[in-house]
């Protein structure tokens, strides 16, 4: 095999190549931004705003179950992916 089609046959792999890395990339980002939401944690305050009701709705939310908060110091915090599926069932 001359030496012209070894270097076109590297470059077209390298391309190729490359094109896959690029395409990977851009899935992982997908991936860390869909998930982002799901770990991230808001207050009760910014739950409220983000929702449109009171502080005291989303307490009683949180009593009966329907929202899960964790406690950090003596704040409680919801899980803001919750508050976006609550925000889309009305």
């Amino acid at each position: 095999m001359p030496v012209e089609e070894i270097i076109k046959e590297y470059d077209k792999n390298e391309k190729e190549i490359l094109a896959l890395i690029g395409r990977q990339s851009a899935l992982i980002e997908k991936i860390r931004n869909a998930n982002k939401d799901e770990y991230e944690w808001i207050s009760v305050k910014e739950a409220s705003s983000m929702l449109g009701i009171s502080k005291d709705v989303i307490y009683a939310k949180i009593n009966t179950g329907k929202l899960n908060a964790k406690f950090i110091g003596t704040k409680r915090f919801v899980k803001k992916s919750e508050c976006v599926k609550i925000n889309d069932r009305g």
